[in-house]
């Protein structure tokens, strides 16, 4: 483990961590989730983020960053109604 730090954009001090593995073994698989369940999920998210932006509170998230969710949600969306239709 190791503790990095900088200066944001905004000249606030920054810090993180980072977790370094040299192997990893997965015990067992993760669930099937639900798409419609995961996209709604990832809408509510989306909408955190562009509240956040618009009020100032988050300035290291870009409109592409959002437009590149939205896509993401959207390509599982239709997934699942592609699934439907077989």
């Amino acid at each position: 483990m190791r503790s990095t730090r900088w200066t944001g954009r905004d000249g606030s001090q920054r810090r993180g961590f980072e977790i370094l593995v040299d192997e990893l073994k997965v015990i067992s698989g993760a669930p099937r989730r639900d798409r419609v369940v995961l996209a709604a999920k990832g809408l509510s998210s989306i909408e955190k983020l562009l509240r956040d932006r618009a009020s100032g509170r988050r300035r290291d998230v870009s409109l592409a960053d959002l437009s590149g969710m939205l896509g993401s949600v959207r390509e599982s969306l239709e997934q699942e109604a592609a699934g439907e239709r077989l």
